[in-house]
């Protein structure tokens, strides 16, 4: 039995300053001289995990990751022994601590030496800095992320601080400046101040470095939110043309981000358009704004159809001519150009004395003085009607025959029809469009008014979807689905489009499928296994529908649980990954079988089996059945094979029962679900199950195996695997068959996995089976005694075992002989 830890003596410390400790966010732990803890404060419970009562008393090792607790051991009794100068362990210097449920973390501490009267005890602030370092990844990602941003980038990029010095540029700005030298505005390196560089191209006559050093100085000081401008940047050999932009950088610096972009690919495309345009007979115009005086081309006068001498050549004369109902877009168009600077450019109409309506595209570019004032506007007119209207019957014919596979009419404003294809006339039964065009569109189905009742809505809303009833040529009737919308083409009367399917099959299939499933659910409710529907809502599975197996199953009355949520129906389950599983299923459509799941209804215990799929949007249905009896065969079974194969091996009796009984409390203590222990038991039942294939003279083999007999020893994991996985309800139950034998450092077999990859449950039951191995006598030796065998786990541990199952082991046993029980109770 351990010695039972008496309580940890008063320092006086936990007394000097409570408030203080009590409040820290910091953990404030105090240590006597034998590294156990004397005082634990609530920050130390927040950031470790541990109630106070629970480590008080226990060593300073139980929070630190166990690679280090040696080294901090020593360190810790070097400063024991130091002078009280030393200063090596209170500077705050960052370590890894480790939460009771095993996390390892990063943190910074401080441990200080305190003596009272003859004792000596150690002071220790701790602060959690996990949030600190992944700030600090970030960060570091952040930066890395924004330059490769930049870098990816066409344009050439600076950033300038305060006073206009580049302090970064992107890797487009750098190749330019290797291919175009030092001195260019576009291309001052890293540490040269670019208001300087723009200021010597000003001062030698460069008149574009001088709007560039104003603006950018106007950014600097905040008296301008951008800048923005447009140069060219010629030389013998190439004419390129550049945009300048300068945005202020928001942040404690005050700077300043320019970029250069090239658009000579522009500039040029618009040189060739406005080549194309004078090959096109474009007419060209050009208004002085200093004396109002508009200047025509003859190709305009000739598009307007006016005579120069009936025309004002003012810009209001040109708005006279204008369609009345395009009047005011164009001159707010114009007008906005003017206060933009960006060029002038519209579409509108020419109404024309005999009714006649052209359409013209124009546009144009403003020139300004130096003081900023408008003088002088160009531009060009192209007549573009034909064009127009080509796009019209296109685009009415296009709207057509993208839905030809349905019957397709098009009809004017008062449901006269003006179109109807090939589909429509033989949905309705005539054999020729002549005997439908002209028609009132409401003719065609068997009530008038309701026919027009739709051709109104479609009027009033702009769209109508609904079914109706087409009446054929020969006054048969038939169920039709129709699509109608109101479409307007340019500046064209609207048309009303509608598209028709025939769905006199499919309302019959419906109908038959409604009697259908009507017939199924009948056969649903007779079934003997439990039918629920939930649908989910706002994140809540609400029952929707049940059949009566189901609440005889559940023992409540019909419809009793409609309504409401998962748990209500299954309340001892709702901790389980039922729900869990639902939702996936409601969502995404998956489907699951879960065989074995404890329910505790009213007095009673049972064991239930769910499969589950989803049959609509956010709906899934559960079919359940009760399988107690079921479960407890397969357990009886299960174990009268363990016992089977304990007759063979006489010095085992027992083993398995015990064993099967830790392993399964163990499971339990380090947090297993509930609904996977059984498989746990089944697998610990069966762990030995592939030594039936080894023969007896090797297996009751009183002396030393040989090499031979150990490789077919070792293979019983590998023979119960091959033995149980085609039986499906084992399939979760063979980690332990198969992996048990594995060791946590990769020197087990037969696949010598490593770590975690090692299943949970085989790292369980290695821990229970060595144990139960240990304190039983085996004709090679005696058993051992209980301490000798929790030592030996120990130093198993990072080997043999997983560290944290031998952890948890550990307490367990202490556990039991806290409670003072002569045998572990199982």
């Amino acid at each position: 039995m351990r010695r039972k830890i008496q309580n940890p003596p008063q320092t006086g410390y936990e007394t000097l300053f409570p408030g203080v400790i009590k409040l820290a966010r910091e953990a404030i732990i105090v240590m006597d001289e034998r590294q156990n803890i004397v005082v634990f404060n609530e920050g130390a419970e927040r950031i470790f995990g541990y109630k106070a009562s629970e480590a008080l008393g226990k060593p300073l090792n139980i929070l630190l990751p166990p690679y280090s607790s040696d080294t901090h051991s020593r360190q810790v009794k070097e400063f024991l022994n130091a002078p009280e100068s030393a200063r090596d362990m209170s500077d705050r210097r960052e370590i890894s601590g480790r939460r009771k449920d095993g996390t390892i973390f990063p943190a910074e501490a401080s441990i200080v030496k305190i003596r009272e009267n003859d004792r000596v005890f150690f002071g220790a602030i701790l602060q959690d800095i996990t949030e600190r370092r992944e700030a600090q990844r970030k960060i570091v990602e952040n930066a890395r992320f924004t330059s490769a941003i930049l870098n990816s980038l066409s344009a050439e990029i600076v950033v300038t601080d305060h006073r206009g010095v580049i302090v970064s540029a992107n890797e487009a700005w750098r190749e330019f400046a290797d291919c175009n030298g030092a001195d260019a505005v576009t291309c001052a390196p890293i540490g040269v101040n670019y208001l300087d560089v723009c200021e010597k191209a000003a001062l030698a006559g460069d008149e574009n470095a001088i709007e560039a050093l104003e603006g950018i100085r106007q950014v600097l000081n905040d008296a301008k939110p951008s800048f923005t401008m447009e140069y060219p940047c010629h030389s013998p050999d190439t004419r390129r043309w550049f945009v300048m932009r300068a945005l202020p950088l928001k942040d404690r610096t005050g700077g300043v981000v320019i970029t250069h972009q090239d658009v000579t690919p522009r500039r040029l495309s618009e040189q060739r358009l406005r080549e194309t345009q004078r090959i096109a007979r474009v007419g060209s115009w050009e208004l002085d704004l200093i004396e109002n005086r508009l200047h025509w081309s003859d190709e305009i006068y000739r598009i307007f159809e006016i005579e120069k001498s009936m025309f004002g050549a003012s810009y209001e004369s040109f708005l006279a001519l204008i369609h009345p109902d395009d009047r005011h877009r164009v001159n707010e168009a114009y007008t906005r150009s003017l206060n933009t600077r960006e060029p002038y450019e519209t579409t509108h109409r020419l109404l024309m004395p005999d009714g006649r309506v052209k359409f013209l595209h124009e546009r144009g570019e403003t020139f300004y003085a130096a003081d900023g004032r408008p003088v002088r506007s160009v531009g060009m007119v192209q007549d573009i009607t034909d064009r127009k209207q080509a796009e019209e019957a296109l685009l009415i014919k296009d709207s057509a025959m993208a839905s030809s596979i349905s019957a397709i009419t098009l009809a004017d404003m008062e449901g006269r029809l003006s179109y109807v294809n090939e589909a429509f006339l033989i949905m309705w039964g005539y054999d020729h469009e002549d005997e439908a065009l002209g028609r009132p569109i409401v003719s065609f189905w068997d009530s008038e008014e309701q026919a027009g009742r739709t051709l109104r809505a479609v009027r009033d809303k702009g769209n109508w979807i609904g079914e109706m009833r087409g009446k054929k040529r020969d006054g048969t009737l038939f169920d039709v689905l129709i699509f109608a919308s109101l479409v307007k083409v340019a500046e064209s009367q609207p048309i009303v489009m509608a598209s028709f399917l025939d769905i006199t099959e499919r309302k019959r299939a419906e109908k038959e499928l409604q009697d259908r499933e009507k017939r199924l659910q009948e056969i649903v409710d007779a079934a003997p296994f439990g039918s629920h529907i939930y649908e989910l809502i706002n994140d809540k599975l609400i029952l929707i529908q049940a059949n009566q197996s189901a609440n005889d199953i559940l023992g409540v009355d019909h419809d009793a649980l409609l309504g409401k949520p998962l748990e209500v129906a299954f309340p001892s389950l709702v901790k389980t990954e039922l729900p869990v599983r639902f939702k996936e299923a409601a969502s995404f459509g998956s489907k699951f079988s879960l065989p074995q799941l404890n329910y505790d209804g009213e007095g009673t215990s049972s064991i239930f089996e769910f499969h589950a799929i989803q049959v609509g949007q956010n709906q899934v249905a559960a079919f359940f059945r009760n399988v107690t009896e079921l479960a407890k065969a397969y357990d009886e079974t299960l174990v009268g094979w363990a016992r089977a194969l304990e007759f063979r091996d006489k010095e085992t009796e027992g083993h398995t029962q015990r064993v099967t009984d830790l392993t399964m409390r163990l499971a339990r203590k380090v947090g297993v679900a509930e609904e996977k222990i059984v498989y746990i038991r089944w697998g610990a039942l069966l762990h030995d199950m592939g030594k039936i294939a080894v023969p007896d003279h090797i297996l009751l083999k009183p002396d030393s195996l040989t090499d031979d007999e150990w490789t077919l020893m070792r293979k019983h994991p590998e023979f119960a695997y091959e033995m149980l996985s085609p039986i499906t309800f084992l399939r979760p139950a063979l980690d332990i068959p198969y992996c048990h034998h594995e060791k946590w450092d990769g020197t087990g077999y037969p696949r010598r996995l490593k770590g975690e990859e090692i299943p949970l449950a085989a790292r369980i039951f290695a821990v229970a089976d060595v144990w139960d191995a240990l304190l039983s006598n085996r004709p090679y030796r005696p058993k051992w005694g209980e301490e000798r065998a929790i030592e030996h786990i120990r130093q198993c541990s990072g080997t043999h075992f997983d560290p944290i199952i031998v952890d948890s082991f550990l307490e367990l046993i202490e556990e039991d002989n806290q409670n003072k029980s002569p045998k572990t109770k199982f």
